[in-house]
């Protein structure tokens, strides 16, 4: 048995297995309903823009060059 999470939370709509059943990789256990983003759109654009600007980070550093920083992420 195993528990499982999604990180942004939800409700099981569906179970398509039982207790006991053997199933394969990759077959679906559960239907999980995505609960409704609180978010406002500044909040995700905030997000994205720190995501981005980390990735730039990381890909420099695995390439041993400078970061290129992404010019619209940086503006905001």
């Amino acid at each position: 048995m195993r528990q499982v999470a999604h990180l942004e939370g939800g409700l099981i709509s569906g179970i398509f297995v039982r207790d006991g059943d053997f199933v394969a990789a990759g077959a679906s256990l559960v239907q999980i309903e995505l609960a409704p983003n609180d978010l406002n759109p500044e909040e995700i654009r905030g997000r994205l823009d720190g995501l981005l600007i980390v990735r730039a980070r990381l890909t420099a550093e695995s390439r041993d060059e400078k970061p290129v920083w992404p010019a619209e992420s940086v503006a905001r």
